[in-house]
């Protein structure tokens, strides 16, 4: 009877073992995992906040190039025309003076417009700046990587070793990657980005939610479905409306204080 009690305390003993372990493993990967998703939610965000940087470096180079095209063009044809209809033969007035100067103040411009881009230096500012996106993207799937192979993990050697891994590689392409996206942000572009970031994130929020009931609609066979897809787009345009209006009262009120 003692040698029987005597295994059934070890055996106990070994469950209590393999469930601490079972808990210790448990604690370890969610633990890891989170910390992880802490970093990933991150540098994902910062990417967001360098890629409307981005944008808005382009928007702007590209509509001084556009326009410097359009003026040369102009220009040209303001020379065509002079030569073709023999404007230099115009008797002397106010009309010859005036297209005799033209393609002056229209140089003057593309050559003001040209040495602006160039002392502003935009196409080096968004080559650095797509560099440090590219960056940010391998970053980002290096992470979702190692969380997967976590996922997958059901031993605290694998753990151990993607630690390892983290702390090794992973976390270096981290570091210098906020080290760039640093050099790009301005304090004041934290508010101006992060603000567009909040409204496109709500919006697409409330589409998915739209989504969601007309799912729930079609499977429930319950309403006319092109009545409820136009009720939908008409509910998300009015909180979308009032969402924007509630931000822009709230920034008066912070301009008033």
């Amino acid at each position: 009877m003692s040698d029987s009690n005597g295994i059934i305390i070890q055996v106990n003993n070994v469950l209590e073992e393999n469930n601490d372990e079972t808990e210790i493993f448990a604690m370890n990967k969610d633990s890891f995992f989170n910390h992880l998703q802490s970093k990933l939610d991150k540098i994902t965000t910062r990417c967001r906040l360098i890629k409307f940087k981005y944008s808005k470096y382009k928007q702007y180079y590209d509509w001084v190039n556009i326009s410097i095209i359009l003026v040369s063009t102009l220009l040209t044809l303001i020379e065509s025309g002079k030569n073709q209809f023999g404007l230099d033969s115009m008797g002397e007035g106010f009309g010859k003076n005036f297209l005799q100067y033209l393609p002056v103040f229209f140089s003057c411009i593309i050559s003001t417009a040209a040495a602006i881009l160039k002392f502003k230096k935009y196409q080096e500012k968004m080559e650095m700046i797509g560099r440090t996106i590219e960056k940010s993207i391998f970053v980002i799937s290096k992470i979702k990587k190692l969380q997967e192979e976590l996922y997958f993990s059901d031993k605290l050697e694998d753990i151990v070793e993607a630690k390892k891994k983290y702390q090794g590689e992973i976390y270096e392409l981290y570091n210098t990657c906020n080290e760039d996206i640093e050099k790009h942000i301005k304090d004041s572009d934290h508010k101006k980005f992060q603000e567009k970031i909040n409204n496109i994130d709500i919006e697409v929020l409330l589409m998915e939610k739209s989504k969601e009931k007309l799912s729930t609609a079609i499977d429930d066979n319950s309403v006319d479905i092109q009545n409820f897809i136009g009720k939908a787009g008409v509910t998300v345009n009015r909180m979308t409306k009032r969402f924007n209006s509630n931000i822009q009262n709230k920034n008066k009120d912070l301009t008033i204080l």
